[in-house]
């Protein structure tokens, strides 16, 4: 996401970068989805924004999406799949779990909407996936566990988060700016892996 705002002489701006997601764990900071417990399972990393005007979610003006957790190992093989790109009006879904015993994979964050949560895995009474939990505003929803297709954590987002579903990688978070920006460029996935960033530069008006 990359975008030119009007800042006010002297008011404050708040930056708050996103932490990535990790093996087992809860989700990177700033809104990313948690995981539950599955071989190579991960949160969804966090939405990286600033803040002009105060330090609460109804002060940002821009805002980064977070991408989706990888889904875990199922339980008739290794085959966790990846999280959804970040960034965009609509985060990328995620990947389903193409093991027996995959769950599906978790839409994106939109710019209205938390994403989906991924379909459980079935296959049986005692190999069953549990669903991703459903975006909310501001938070990845979480991955769905299960005897068999453990889930990642759902994408966390920006305006709205994503999310997923046991064995399936979680959506990615949708970016979001305020309607008076200019020389807006929001596509999907534009960033690198790790944690997130942030780079302002500034001009005077004369």
């Amino acid at each position: 996401m990359q975008a030119t705002i009007s800042v006010t002489p002297g008011r404050l701006l708040a930056i708050f970068v996103g932490g990535q997601g990790a093996e087992h764990r809860r989700g990177g900071y700033n809104g990313g989805g948690n995981s539950w417990s599955g071989l190579s399972a991960s949160s969804g990393g966090g939405a990286s924004d600033i803040r002009q005007g105060g330090i609460s979610r109804k002060h940002r003006v821009i805002v980064a999406g977070g991408g989706g957790g990888q889904g875990g190992c199922g339980g008739g093989g290794c085959a966790g799949t990846s999280g959804g790109e970040g960034g965009g009006d609509v985060g990328g879904s995620g990947s389903d779990g193409g093991s027996a015993g995959g769950g599906r994979g978790g839409t994106g964050g939109t710019q209205t909407s938390g994403g989906a949560g991924g379909a459980p895995a079935v296959q049986n009474y005692y190999c069953r996936g549990g669903r991703g939990l459903k975006g909310t505003f501001f938070f990845g929803g979480s991955g769905g566990s299960g005897r068999c297709g453990w889930g990642g954590g759902g994408g966390a987002s920006t305006y709205y988060n994503s999310d997923r579903g046991g064995g399936g990688g979680g959506g990615g978070g949708s970016s979001f700016v305020e309607s008076s920006a200019t020389n807006v460029t929001n596509t999907q996935g534009g960033a690198a892996l790790g944690n997130g960033s942030i780079v302002i530069s500034w001009y005077a008006k004369i």
